[in-house]
């Protein structure tokens, strides 16, 4: 009976990849935008990287810092090193038959809510994002969904297909793998690609979480990369109107750049780059700050309608853009809004420690889900701050009603604890 209690909950370690840990993945992506930015292939870059390596050390310096201190706080209070890969790593095809379905039954009562909801979506938005720009509809994405409620529904959906995946994972029966591609889909016809490339980047590093990567995998992870990268460039086009010339017209790409690339390369350069190169620009612009505060980081954390009484629009602190049809400013910029330089300090070290936190106990299943969610964070910190904005966030709840432990399993716990005693 206690064999039950564990596969719900915990498995027997194996190694994971390398690549997926937040050490490698946060100083990568950091390291790769910062390179690429120095190539300086739009005339919108106006800045030199040389004059920002200060940010660069301090940025991927406090992560490290973090990250550490959670080794060393639990060194102290464990005695064990707690990110050793092999004591620490999760294990497939431990999951009974029984906690897959319990786990399977929890996410499809979610998903029904999602159905009946976004029906109500739907109809009251009078259709969808896709449909209004193969009719010519003037509305545009952002006007579909009910405020508040749209960004818990796509939370649901998201997490839901993150189960699911993990489920294929463990079982390799398809109909698993089937709700994480129509969710993409969805995503797709919704033209949000936040969302897609959260469930994307998800499946991805749920998949190195619990994998080792051999030779043939890395083939076809940069085929997958290639093909994401003409997606995101394709999904831009479509939110443009359907042609690859604005994004030219945009970018200003210099002579640099080549031609002959599709569009999406083009979208993808310049997306990972602008948002350094406004972020740049706010911190010339605005070297300090007058009153210290968390207003701008915590203000996604809440709801619309809450978040339009408590952080009305003109009290929030607002960037400066280099440009304004490119309005990003890395996950950065709102930290350093409320509290200079020293703001993105803290709001590194923070990531630091929550990474390492998660890292660490990703044995247990919550956790492994949400270190999916924080390491997908990680690499899209380079747009804006995905941690502290309750969409995503809300997953780690969502993750939680469908993984915690059933009544039944709760007592066998209980029974253990007491013959162990």
């Amino acid at each position: 009976m206690n064999r039950e209690r564990v596969e719900f909950d915990t498995a027997v370690a194996s190694p994971s990849s390398s690549l997926v840990h937040p050490i490698v993945v946060f100083c990568g992506i950091w390291t790769f935008v910062f390179i690429l930015y120095s190539l300086k292939l739009s005339y919108l870059l106006i800045y030199e990287t040389a004059d920002f390596y200060y940010l660069y050390a301090l940025i991927v310096g406090a992560f490290i810092i973090g990250y550490y201190y959670v080794s060393a706080v639990i060194t102290g209070l464990t005695g064990r090193d707690p990110f050793n890969i092999g004591s620490h790593s999760f294990r497939l095809h431990a999951l009974s038959s029984d906690a897959v379905d319990e786990i399977w039954r929890r996410s499809k009562t979610l998903l029904k809510l999602w159905a009946v909801a976004t029906v109500v979506e739907i109809i009251v938005s009078g259709g969808i994002p896709a449909l209004w720009l193969i009719t010519g509809n003037s509305k545009n994405y952002a006007d579909f969904g009910l405020h508040s409620l749209h960004g818990l529904l796509m939370s649901v959906l998201l997490a839901c297909s993150t189960v699911s995946f993990y489920l294929y994972l463990e079982t390799k029966q398809r109909k698993f793998a089937a709700l994480p591609l129509l969710a993409a889909l969805w995503f797709m016809l919704l033209i949000t690609r936040g969302f897609l490339l959260g469930i994307l980047l998800q499946t991805l590093f749920l998949f190195l979480s619990v994998r080792r990567v051999r030779g043939s995998i890395i083939i076809k992870m940069g085929v997958a990369v290639l093909s994401l990268v003409l997606l995101f460039g394709l999904v831009g086009d479509l939110r443009s109107g359907g042609s690859s010339d604005l994004v030219r017209s945009v970018a200003h790409p210099t002579e640099r750049f080549p031609d002959w690339l599709p569009s999406g390369f083009l979208w993808v350069y310049l997306y990972l780059a602008s948002p350094l190169n406004n972020l740049f620009h706010t911190i010339l612009l605005k070297p300090t700050v007058e009153d210290f505060s968390i207003s701008v980081t915590t203000a996604q954390l809440f709801p619309t309608v809450v978040r339009s009484v408590i952080f009305p629009g003109s009290a929030l602190k607002q960037g400066d853009l280099v440009d304004s049809n490119l309005n990003m400013g890395t996950g950065f910029l709102g930290p350093y809004l409320d509290m200079d330089i020293s703001g993105i300090t803290i709001f590194c070290f923070f990531l630091g420690v929550v990474a390492g936190l998660f890292w660490y106990l990703r044995r247990k299943r919550f956790f492994l889900l949400g270190y999916a969610f924080v390491v997908h964070s990680l690499v899209l910190s380079v747009f804006y701050d995905e941690i502290l904005f309750l969409p995503f966030l809300f997953q780690l709840v969502w993750f939680w009603y469908v993984l915690r432990p059933s009544p039944k399993q709760r007592r066998i716990a209980v029974s253990d604890a007491l013959i162990r005693e």
